[in-house]
């Protein structure tokens, strides 16, 4: 929307009593940044448990530990964010974990999949 056609568009609506801004400020919302997320750390070959150091690429400072039995519940990361109209939410986040003696686990968390995820870990002296 040009300068002049939101100028006019606000001066039209605005005559009614509203306030309007262009469509391509975007309107503030409360958003989930990551989905909550909550599960288990394991050895990839034995299946025993692994206590890792668990967070979102675009988060790092936002980590949790998992429990000595692996297991770790994440809650979701809510962020200020603007809707504008036209653009798309990003669908997946991508979810770290690291640990000493493995090699980090990277997998793809999708927002509305609240199945308990399993994050296998690779032994660094293989």
């Amino acid at each position: 929307m040009s300068r002049a056609a939101a100028i006019t568009y606000a001066s039209i609506v605005g005559g009614a009593g509203l306030l309007v801004a262009p469509l391509t400020v975007g309107i503030p919302y409360h958003a989930e940044a990551t989905p909550p997320v909550a599960g288990r750390v394991v050895d990839e070959t034995s299946r025993q448990s692994v206590r890792a150091r668990l967070h979102f690429v675009d988060f790092p400072d936002e980590a949790i530990a998992s429990e000595p039995d692996g297991r770790f519940r994440l809650p979701a990361i809510r962020r200020w964010e603007r809707f504008i109209l036209g653009t798309d939410r990003v669908p997946a986040v991508q979810l770290v974990a690291e640990a000493a003696g493995y090699e980090p686990a990277t997998i793809t968390v999708y927002f509305g999949d609240d199945r308990e995820l399993v994050i296998p870990m690779k032994s660094a002296h293989q």
